[in-house]
Parts: structure tokens; sequence; C-alpha cells
């Protein structure tokens, strides 16, 4: 088996899934300029499958159910469905103008898929694959988020303006509109605490969930990704920083320091599997996919030894 690495010149979106029935916990990495997406067990360091996808995959979402994971192809405007089980791809379908992110409502019906091409979220029947609405954004949407009762999902803008707006999955009316100043590059939303985290280039913004209007937040430069950990109020950020990018804790709503380790590279994406405490963190410029220990921020792989990318 190849060891946990991907394509060369990738830009990555990591998604985790339990695969059933299996145990073993599958990372989903994906490469724009190769169309595929790579399948990484993470339980063993391993590439397990590498499938074919449309032109330009970007976002990764799993459904709740664990039964799907969907990846948006920007540049053929479609999705490509993936059985998690048997790793095979086993549809595909049109959505919009340059899909970008995939989100889920926590029973599986609906799926939101953001369409940076068409300024607008298309809401998906899960059953069908077909679109029965479009939720209209501000400028180029490419981040999504859904809180866990399903209730809400979040948006968030790319474009020059560095929005998010909030919606009401029930009805689909836009109840919170927040223009910033930066682009969006991450929605996390902390349930347990009632907040939701909006990372754009310079600055987190924090917003209270009953109102979901941005009230505070944490300057930070050169942020390129955010998650958040479920029963506390820990959230972990990846820094272009110079010299060296950097991966972060924060704590609270005050983006208190915890602790940080330096990574590398050119980070797109970082996720958190709770039930392991590991990080994994994507360099969009290799391709490498380094995982962390969530305590000690120690490198669980690759280790000093591993010379990069997959040639």
């Amino acid at each position: 088996m190849p060891s946990l690495r991907t394509l060369r010149g990738c830009v990555a979106v990591l998604a985790l899934l339990a695969a059933e029935p299996a145990e073993a916990t599958d990372a989903y990495i994906t490469s724009r300029s190769a169309n595929v997406v790579e399948i990484v067990d993470t339980t063993t360091n391993t590439i397990v499958a590498t499938l074919p996808t449309g032109a330009t995959p970007v976002g990764v979402g799993a459904r709740p159910d664990g039964h799907e994971v969907w990846i948006a192809n920007a540049g053929s405007n479609n999705v490509t469905v993936i059985r998690p089980w048997t790793r095979t791809v086993v549809a595909t379908f049109p959505v919009c103008a340059q899909p970008f992110a995939v989100a889920f409502l926590p029973d599986s019906t609906r799926a939101y898929v953001s369409c940076k091409g068409a300024n607008n979220v298309a809401v998906v029947d899960t059953a069908t694959r077909v679109v029965v609405t479009t939720l209209p954004t501000m400028q180029q949407p490419t981040h999504l988020a859904v809180d866990r009762s399903g209730t809400r999902l979040a948006a968030g803008s790319e474009g020059i303006d560095g929005s998010y707006r909030v919606f009401d999955t029930a009805t689909n009316a836009s109840i919170v509109s927040h223009w910033g100043t930066y682009p969006v590059r991450g929605i996390a939303i902390d349930d347990t605490h009632s907040l939701m985290y909006v990372a754009s280039t310079t600055w987190v913004y924090m917003a209270v969930t009953d109102t979901w209007s941005a009230n505070g937040g944490v300057p930070l430069a050169a942020i390129t990704a955010i998650a958040n950990e479920y029963n506390t109020r820990t959230w972990f950020v990846t820094r272009a920083e110079v010299p060296t990018p950097v991966l972060e804790i924060r704590d609270s709503y005050l983006g208190t320091f915890v602790a940080s380790v330096p990574i590398g590279g050119d980070p797109v994406s970082v996720d958190y599997a709770q039930d392991t405490r590991r990080l994994y963190v994507v360099d969009g410029t290799s391709g490498l996919l380094r995982v962390f220990d969530r305590d000690s921020l120690a490198p669980v792989f690759p280790n000093s030894d591993d010379n990069g990318c997959l040639p």
C-alpha cells in the first residue's frame, strides 16, 4: 500500500467518515489537477482507493447517516457520489455553476451545495438528487455549515466582501446577513456553547447562535482554515504565517492562544476527528496529509523520515 500521501500540486479538502461495515475511518482528499479523490484509511495510514471525479473536485461532504460521500466538482458543475463501504462511485449528477462545498441536514434528507459561480446555495433532495430550490447568497459562496439541530445553515463568501448569510432550513428564509472585509476561509459551529466561528483571511468573527449576528472576534493574520471541538470552546486554525505556516489551538470566545506547531507548506484544510483526538491538515501545494495528536500536537504522520508527496 502507498503511504499516507496524496497527489503533488493538488488543492485538497478533507472529510472524515467511518466506513461501514468496517471500523476504519476514511479521509477523502480531492485533487483539482488530477480530477480524482483519494480515500485514506486513517487507522493504517494507507491509500485504499483512488476514484475518478468530475473536473476540478473541491469540497467533500459526508452524509450523517454514513450512506454517501459527495464531491463538489467546480469545473464540471456536478457532484460525484461515493458509497463509503464499497469505496466506489455510484452516481454523478448536475447541480449548479461552480459547486464548491457540501453540507447536509442531520437526518440526511437535504444537502446544500454552495454555487460559487451562481452566487447561491443549491438545496438538493438526497433521495432523488434533484435541486429543489436555490438560496441567494453574497458574492462567491464557498463555505457551508449546518448546526446540529438542523435548523440553521450558514454560508460564507469568498468574494470581495467576505460575508456570510444564515438561513432557516425549514423555510429557506435568510435570517441574518453579515458583510465583512476579507474572504471567508471556513465556518465552524459550536452548538454546545451556542457559538459560530467565521474565519476570514484576517479575522475570526464570533456569533452567538441565538441571533447569529457577529458581535465580536479575534484578529489573526493569514488564516487558511478552521475547525472546532464540539464539547469544549476549543477551535483550531491553520495560518500561512511567514516564514513557517502553523496549526494553532485557541480557546473560548476570546480566542485565547493555547498552543501551536509549525506545519510548513500551504495548509488549505483542517479537520478534527473527535473520537481519535487527531487533527488532519492538508497541504495544498504538495498534497501531503499531515496528522497531529490533538493534546500534544506531536506529529502522528508523517514522521521526519517521510520525504513528501507521491511522484
